[in-house]
């Protein structure tokens, strides 16, 4: 059986018109599906990935590449979200990862024939790796707050080098979708801030109590 979408009359299954309306039912099944209207920009303040970054010791990264992937993928930049999720928890092919995100950000904005904020996505993968490499052998080596302080040092370059890529991505979004605002933080994201915030001001008092001991 099948009902009209017009009138809501029901008509046999071989019914090519509505016995009530006129309406040729071939139409319905043509008929396209209403696309979500979004309430929000796709864009992210540069702000808020920092603050979430830098709260989570970079935990974050792994989640926000899954996302931009993904979102990148929908735009028309052929990507494999779920597959850099699961990379990311790997040294090396987390490396790749950060590489490839890097990469499409700038292929993204490039498409749109939008300016992108750096030049090289391989060069800037490379200082990556060179940087977070010698701060994570040195805090291996460094033991106590000297280490914990090094490492934290990691978690800012990669939090800088993300952020190039968020600053592609707003500006390609910002072009794509001017008239929707850039969401501000939820409420599970203020209490990560939250909690990472309190862990740092630990941090700061041991990193004080050691420099003045």
């Amino acid at each position: 059986m099948q009902i009209c979408p017009v009138c809501n009359e029901k008509l046999d299954d071989e019914a090519k018109f509505c016995l009530e309306c006129g309406f040729k039912m071939e139409d319905a099944k043509e008929t396209p599906k209403p696309q979500k209207v979004e309430k929000y920009s796709k864009a992210q303040r540069l702000s808020v990935f920092w603050l979430l970054n830098l709260a989570t010791f970079n935990l974050y990264t792994s989640w926000w590449i899954y996302r931009k992937s993904a979102q990148m993928n929908e735009a028309g930049i052929p990507t494999r979200p779920f597959l850099r999720l699961v990379g990311t928890g790997f040294p090396v092919a987390s490396l790749w990862c950060v590489y490839l995100t890097l990469r499409d950000a700038k292929k993204l904005v490039e498409n749109g024939e939008i300016k992108s904020v750096y030049d090289s996505a391989a060069e800037l993968a490379i200082v990556y790796c060179i940087l977070n490499g010698l701060f994570l052998l040195a805090s291996f080596w460094v033991r106590g707050i000297p280490g914990l302080v090094l490492s934290i040092a990691s978690v800012l370059v990669l939090t800088y080098l993300m952020s190039k890529a968020q600053e592609n991505l707003n500006r390609y979004w910002q072009m794509k979708q001017p008239d929707l605002p850039i969401r501000g933080l939820n409420a599970l994201e203020g209490i990560i801030i939250l909690i990472g915030g309190l862990v740092y001001l630990g941090i700061c008092t041991e990193v004080i109590s050691y420099l003045f001991q």
